[in-house]
């Protein structure tokens, strides 16, 4: 059975109150909200939304209104994750944006669903294979797509009658392999200066990040510069090995993993908050209320 909600790996409900460990915060709640996460964790959407209506004597469509908003507002905050949606949901979700646009309220039942997931930062091989499963499936998504660009210039360059230099198959295998290593380790890199802080990996779209608690400024730095210098340093090394090698072939990837070195300037978030001083991890999850 799909539950209609889960509490976020290192959410708990405790004395009345949320309290997101990741965040180092106890949110209060009123008592409805909390009875809609306690009966969304164990039932499905349409068994919440009869059993509150019952209890309350609500209507259903105003349980359901409610139910959605308050499931997509924990979720925005990255205190709940959803499951994903199916083509029913998605009808209904559509329905209740166009009535709340035509109102002149946010559709917020349309926004991408943000998933959280854990990174046990214990030890640095721990902070890897645990970062490296939360950030793989996207990753390997970026990856794919590089490979299939690569794939595309060589059938064009096919039909001009170029005369490759490499091998384009292997050329476009390679960058994708790299593309998908770069964002794991970037992300790795992160997590290696939190040992022992509680770390959760936010997925939204298809964006990525992780989520700790407050640090002071000069850690916070750290950990920010941590994922693009660690690729950065990797893409140094393999250019020495590249050129040592000879290898045409394997020129994507130090060039893709010195590429990371941009999280270290203004077109990165990293890079923002490193010129900024902000100490926030991640800037589009919205702060717990």
């Amino acid at each position: 059975m799909k539950s209609a909600l889960s509490l976020s790996p290192l959410v708990s409900i405790q004395d009345g109150e949320i309290v997101d460990a990741a965040r180092a915060q106890r949110i209060k709640s009123n008592p409805t909200a909390l009875m809609f996460i306690v009966l969304g964790e164990n039932l499905r959407e349409e068994e919440v939304v009869r059993t509150v209506s019952e209890q309350t004597d609500m209507p259903l469509a105003t349980v359901r209104r409610d139910f959605l908003k308050l499931r997509s507002e924990l979720n925005a905050n990255a205190l709940v994750n959803v499951p994903a949606r199916n083509i029913k949901e998605f009808l209904w979700n559509l329905v209740h944006a166009a009535g709340s646009l035509i109102q002149g309220r946010p559709a917020v039942w349309l926004s991408p669903h943000l998933t959280r997931m854990p990174i046990d930062t214990s030890s640095l091989g721990s902070a890897f294979t645990s970062t490296a499963r939360a950030t793989a499936p996207l990753a390997a998504l970026f990856g794919l797509s590089v490979s299939l660009v690569f794939a595309a210039v060589q059938a064009l360059a096919m039909q001009a009658d170029a005369d490759p230099l490499v091998n384009q198959h292997l050329l476009s295998v390679v960058a994708g392999f790299a593309v998908t290593t770069a964002i794991i380790l970037h992300e790795a890199g992160h997590a290696f200066t939190l040992k022992g802080m509680p770390t959760v990996c936010v997925r939204r779209g298809m964006r990525l990040g992780l989520l700790h608690p407050p640090q002071a400024k000069l850690k916070s730095d750290l950990t920010a510069l941590a994922g693009p210098l660690l690729c950065g340093a990797f893409g140094v090394a393999t250019t020495f090995a590249v050129s040592f090698l000879g290898s045409v072939w394997l020129l994507p990837v130090p060039l893709i993993f010195s590429l990371q070195l941009v999280g270290l300037t203004v077109l990165s978030e990293d890079g923002r908050n490193l010129i900024a001083g902000r100490p926030k991890a991640v800037s589009w999850v919205r702060d717990a209320p």
